[in-house]
């Protein structure tokens, strides 16, 4: 193949990889093989440019550049979309200058030392904006990279499972307890009263373990089930789920559960899900897709299911969705060929599949309408309410999110729900019937990435913004309407539940805030910084209040602090 030949080729290849990554995203692929292709498309791009210039196809250079803003991959990365907007604009510019300024007549006749040295000058501006555009997109590469595929490192102290104390005490249960996720009434609202609102000398601690995670970057996220004595948290080996059962108390050691389980590594092999504390026994739903139940009591394993054998399938960062208990029945998000599976509570026999398609990562929810329960499922590509007895689909809305991202619990307020997500998709409320649903509005006024909303006396308080910076904005909004009474950025971006008539506020650097709840302004009443120290890695899990105590669950640490007055 001569010169000429190899040319024409390196200049139409980024054509055709365009139209395979327009084929790409109407076909939605997965995310890691849509972001290689825009990494791909965006650098044989830019030397795409290079060969058009010195080939003088000017009328080519237009597609190279669109192709550049079409498909940077950047946008992974910590800063703000307008940030990057402003790269991409300045790149752009930097290339069409090189056309236009630098631009060199065919004819050029050099007549003195002068005009060859400034040929070559002009030459070095051209490759400067090149290589620079060339060393940004492979960081950018790099950067996306880590964001869809990378596993943070554990760090801190990390101590060996210790032994069990041996002593099992007597089930309890108590006053305000929160067995499952987002609380009993799955509202994100705790009926712990009392609690300390003047956190200028910091709040007590009264146990911390450091063994959850075993290994250099086994990281599980999920968040605690506390009923009475007993707290539930799951964990993660080198080859195994791991399951602990801690005395809420004191934190000792009461029993742990593991079997072994084969699962992604994008962001930790270790389970999302938040278990479901019934009765005597204990739900768990691993992130490879392996439903649990565990006697609660003693730790043994009643059953264990994988949903993929009844045709689930995971999504791309793992099976998430924290698994309901509803009368007979435990239910889960599966994916693929089973989006939703309800499994006999006791036995662990499937009693019914419903409906196809992505699984999403918010926790299937239940709520009343027209005075009888029906589900609530938040999947990847919409909202569906079900028929809890055997499935059936009452009704659907369609929510597309990028790569398929709807992790944020809806929210529930009489027979409004009110849905969120992220990637600058927006929020909606509807209000809902038996039959169907009637959308009161729709707008950007929050996009919550995976922040779970609360509804407080019809206004909605939540943060909007992407979950990998610090920068994202706490809101109220009417639910109503969907008009904005106030937001701040005082309080960063991260995790909210409701106690006491206030608002609990972590971010993802650990700092807490107390805020009160008003529509007419934000309100600050207290905050207590870095409670676990400094964190290399975004600290995602929400915080739970139970009988009177805050815990907080960072990777393998977890932390009990005393949140009642005297």
């Amino acid at each position: 193949m001569d010169t000429r030949t190899k040319h024409k080729w390196l200049i139409l290849l980024p054509l055709i990889i365009t139209a395979i990554m327009l084929f790409a995203a109407l076909a939605s692929l997965p995310y890691q093989y849509y972001i290689a292709l825009r990494i791909i498309v965006s650098i044989v791009s830019v030397y795409a440019i290079i060969l058009t210039y010195y080939r003088r196809k000017w009328l080519m250079m237009p597609l190279f550049i669109a192709a550049i803003f079409l498909f940077n991959p950047l946008s992974p990365l910590s800063l703000s979309r307008n940030v990057w907007a402003i790269i991409d604009i300045i790149c752009g510019m930097l290339f069409i200058l090189s056309v236009f300024v630098l631009k060199e007549p065919v004819q050029l006749k050099i007549k003195d030392r002068k005009m060859v040295k400034r040929k070559f000058f002009l030459r070095r501006i051209f490759y400067i904006p090149a290589l620079a555009v060339i060393i940004i997109l492979i960081f950018g590469s790099w950067q996306a990279w880590i964001a869809i595929n990378g596993n943070e490192q554990l760090s801190g102290v990390q101590n060996a499972i210790p032994k069990p104390t041996g002593i099992i005490p007597p089930l309890e249960t108590g006053e305000s307890d929160w067995p499952c996720w987002r609380g009993p009434k799955g509202d994100g609202k705790s009926s712990v009263t009392g609690i300390i609102k003047d956190w200028s000398n910091g709040l007590k601690k009264l146990w911390e373990v450091n063994f959850l995670c075993q290994g250099e970057s086994n990281v599980s996220w999920s968040s605690v089930a506390v009923c009475g004595n007993r707290l539930v948290v799951p964990g993660r080996d080198d080859y195994n789920d791991l399951v602990f059962c801690l005395n809420s108390q004191n934190g000792e050691l009461i029993w742990v559960g593991s079997y072994k389980a084969k699962t992604g590594s994008s962001h930790g092999p270790g389970s999302r899900a938040t278990p479901y504390i019934d009765e005597e026994r204990v739900y768990t739903f691993g992130r490879g897709g392996v439903l649990a139940c565990w006697s609660l009591n003693d730790g043994q394993l009643l059953w264990q299911k994988n949903v993929e054998d009844e045709g689930g399938k995971e999504p791309t960062w793992g099976h998430s969705s924290s698994p309901l208990v509803y009368q007979d029945k435990v239910i889960v998000q599966a994916g693929g060929n089973a989006l939703v599976i309800a499994y006999d509570k006791i036995t662990g026999e499937v009693i019914w599949k419903s409906m196809q398609g992505k699984a999403g990562y918010a926790a299937i929810s239940s709520m009343e309408i027209e005075g009888i329960t029906k589900l609530l499922v938040f999947h990847g590509t919409g909202l569906s309410c079900l028929e809890p007895e055997n499935g059936a689909e009452l009704w659907s809305i369609q929510w597309k999110t990028d790569y398929n991202v709807n992790a944020a619990t809806p929210a529930v307020f009489g027979s409004t729900v009110f849905i969120t997500s992220g990637y600058n998709t927006g929020c909606q409320a509807l209000k809902v019937s038996q039959t169907g649903t009637e959308k009161l509005w729709n707008s950007k006024v929050i996009t919550s990435q995976h922040s779970d909303p609360i509804i407080i006396d019809g206004f909605v308080y939540g943060y909007s913004g992407q979950s990998d910076q610090n920068k994202g904005s706490f809101k109220c909004v009417e639910l109503e309407t969907g008009k904005e009474m106030w937001n701040t950025d005082e309080i960063g971006w991260g995790t909210a539940l409701y106690v006491d008539e206030h608002i609990v506020c972590m971010d993802i650097e650990s700092n807490l805030f107390l805020v009160k709840p008003d529509p007419k302004q934000f309100i600050k009443v207290t905050e207590l910084g870095n409670v676990l120290g400094k964190v290399e890695h975004p600290a995602w899990t929400i915080p739970v209040i139970a009988n009177g105590k805050l815990y907080i669950r960072y990777m393998q640490n977890l932390i009990c602090f005393d949140i009642m007055s005297l």
